[in-house]
């Protein structure tokens, strides 16, 4: 089955205060590393209405606990744009079953073209953060009830986005006997227990 195109209308550069625009993404209560990867993200842009490279994301500026929730995704535009695992941190591997490094995101999930998370990497290749909280959607084991995720755009030129940068905690079940509702209902997101 051949993988559906997908188009995005030309890049255009952050609002005028990206600040304002990561504040009204990431909800009061986010994760503190979370939180903190966002900030970081603002704090490397070359200038207020660009958007930073990969190479301005120095790994030395975020705590190494945090190191192991980051993945890069390569947005390839040509002939038609796909995401690639450009690096995965070593906290994925379990969840996910394997490392992915290297491979296209539609290639080793069969559902994620149709999946909400498929739209939201399309809306950072536009170059917008993203947040999405909830049940993961379509890459993990079953197991981990829960996820946190930021994605955020880096770009080459500052418009242009190549590549996204984020993060993402997952909360696993705790006890056979405890239901995945009751699990989510007692515990706030904000001390979702990550993977060690």
């Amino acid at each position: 089955m051949q993988p559906a195109t997908a188009t995005l209308a030309a890049p255009k550069p952050l609002p005028a205060d990206p600040e304002a625009s990561l504040a009204a993404t990431l909800p009061d209560d986010a994760d503190p590393r979370v939180r903190a990867l966002g900030e970081l993200w603002l704090a490397i842009r070359p200038a207020p209405t660009l958007l930073p490279a990969r190479r301005h994301f120095d790994p030395l500026r975020i705590a190494p606990s945090v190191l192991p929730y980051l993945w890069l995704l390569d947005v390839l535009r040509e002939p038609r744009l796909r995401f690639r695992y450009r690096l995965i941190g070593t906290a994925h591997v379990t969840p996910m079953g394997a490392d992915f490094t290297g491979n296209y995101l539609d290639a080793v999930h069969p559902t994620f073209l149709e999946s909400a998370s498929h739209a939201d990497y399309l809306s950072v290749a536009a170059g917008l953060p993203s947040y999405r909280r909830g049940k993961p959607t379509f890459h993990v084991d079953k197991s981990y009830l829960a996820m946190e995720r930021l994605a955020l755009p880096l770009a080459e030129d500052g418009v242009r986005v190549n590549m996204l940068l984020a993060i993402t905690l997952y909360t696993r079940a705790l006890h056979a006997s405890v239901t995945a509702a009751d699990q989510l209902a007692a515990r706030s997101p904000a001390s979702a227990i990550p993977l060690r």
